[in-house]
């Protein structure tokens, strides 16, 4: 009974200290592994939002490159420049790039000079502000008058939609038309796309498979703890039944 009580014990023992030691190895290389898979998707989600970012740029500047076009026809004479205007909207007013993305178009005053060709152009939308009290047109315009143009975020509804989203545009000022040409994208499409990317389904893809191999590396080495251990009180009992016959020696002599 004694060495029956003596091994259980050990068994015991060495259980609770093992689940002990596998769990701390396991939720620090876990953490870890959190840690490193956070980084790499931030890295992978800012380099996604800045292409983002770079190609509404590109695409606001081949619109100013299409009205620097029309301009030059109006100082060589061939347009007037309401003509010049006029012509050079519609072009712009029919382009779209991606999937279905637009461009849109304001004078400096706030007036919508170019929205898809719907019913708001000819507005004026200055004193409008989002669902976040941004005034949003403004910010188009002041960030478009910058040297190299500018970036602004609010909050905007999609076409055929009136859920706001937020939103990220490039603005440009045209000055010899008075014209701030913008586009952008709207952040859950993004989100979208990253959500979609290659290196955010490897990572994922990675943390499943270490979390499975730190759980049967934890089954194993707690197999292997019992083992050892049951091994370690069989040694014990032999030792114990050894000092006990020698004492009954020592006891009969």
């Amino acid at each position: 009974m004694k060495e029956k009580n003596i091994t259980l014990t050990l068994i015991k023992n060495t259980f609770l200290s093992s689940v002990t030691i596998i769990g701390v190895f396991i939720f620090f290389t876990l953490f870890s592994l959190n840690q490193i898979g956070d980084s790499r998707l931030e890295q992978q989600e800012s380099t996604l939002r800045n292409n983002f970012d770079l190609m509404v740029k590109r695409q606001t500047q081949s619109v100013i490159s299409i009205l620097e076009t029309y301009n030059k026809k109006v100082l060589d004479g061939q347009l007037t420049k309401d003509e010049a205007m006029a012509q050079a909207a519609n072009i712009v007013r029919n382009m779209n790039y991606g999937d279905g993305n637009y461009y849109f178009v304001y004078n400096s005053k706030g007036v919508i000079i170019i929205d898809r060709g719907s019913l708001l152009e000819g507005g004026n939308e200055f004193d409008f502000v989002d669902m976040k009290g941004n005034y949003y047109a403004r910010e188009l315009i002041s960030n478009g008058k910058k040297i190299d143009g500018g970036y602004s975020e609010y909050y905007f509804s999609k076409p055929n939609s009136s859920n706001p989203i937020a939103k990220r545009s490039y603005s440009k000022y045209f000055e010899p038309f008075d014209w701030i040409v913008g586009t952008g994208n709207y952040k859950d499409d993004i989100n979208v796309i990253f959500n979609d990317t290659e290196t955010a389904n490897i990572i994922k893809d990675q943390n499943r498979k270490m979390v499975f191999m730190m759980i049967v590396i934890g089954v194993g080495v707690l197999i292997m703890s019992i083992l050892l251990s049951l091994r370690t009180s069989m040694k014990l009992n032999k030792m114990q039944k050894s000092l006990h016959t020698a004492e009954e020696l020592l006891e009969r002599d």
